[in-house]
């Protein structure tokens, strides 16, 4: 008879046991996130606390900054701000002076197209001199063109450097997926040590 029972009820008490172990597995990664609040950057491919150790930043300021409400707050700026340029068409490597967006149409590589941005940025000094022009590139780490084209847009940085009416900002653009989120998080936890381009380099050379 109780074979009978416990035969009758098998499907029930298999399903009941599945729920109650996922239950169980939910809980534990929650209170494993709890307990652990650098999970979300302890799961990513590429370790970003090595990177930070190599390009000298201090390690206690760059973890706090990670969990920080500001750095996830400037990563929710810089997205916006995309979205808000590119009409939320996003898409990456995206380049834009003085908030037009800039394409380089005749470019036929991202050298090029760096080279083009130069041309126009120096073009508009010339037609006025005492103006201010504004350069954004917005880029996510997980971008394959926006690797490749990173060591351009830093010459293109270390060139105008020293003129003060020319600003470029890179800005990041996570949409990728989860972890391009996590590496924003990072490069900006970089920057406010003043080492975001030395961030980024050595994540890319990574990537």
């Amino acid at each position: 008879m109780k074979k009978e029972i416990i035969k009758n009820y098998l499907p029930q008490i298999i399903i009941a046991s599945i729920i109650v172990l996922g239950l169980g597995v939910i809980l534990l990664l929650g209170n494993q996130k709890r307990s652990d609040p650098m999970l979300e950057f302890n799961r990513l491919p590429i370790n970003v606390i090595s990177i930070a150790e190599k390009i000298g930043l201090d390690i206690e300021k760059f973890k706090t900054d990670l969990l920080s409400e500001e750095v996830t707050n400037r990563v929710q700026e810089d997205k916006d701000l995309g979205n808000k340029l590119m009409n939320n068409r996003g898409s990456t490597p995206s380049f834009f002076i003085n908030e037009q967006a800039f394409i380089g149409q005749n470019s036929k590589t991202l050298q090029e197209l760096v080279e083009a941005l130069k041309k126009e940025v120096n073009r508009l000094l010339a037609e006025n001199p005492d103006g201010k022009v504004n350069v954004i590139e917005f880029f996510d780490f997980n971008c394959i063109h926006c690797k490749n084209v990173n060591q351009f847009v830093d010459e293109m940085i270390e060139e105008f450097k020293d003129n003060e009416n020319v600003q470029i900002s890179k800005k990041v653009y996570p949409f990728l997926s989860s972890s391009s989120t996590s590496y924003a998080k990072a490069y900006i936890a970089a920057q406010n040590q003043e080492k975001g381009l030395e961030f980024t380099r050595e994540l890319f050379s990574r990537l």
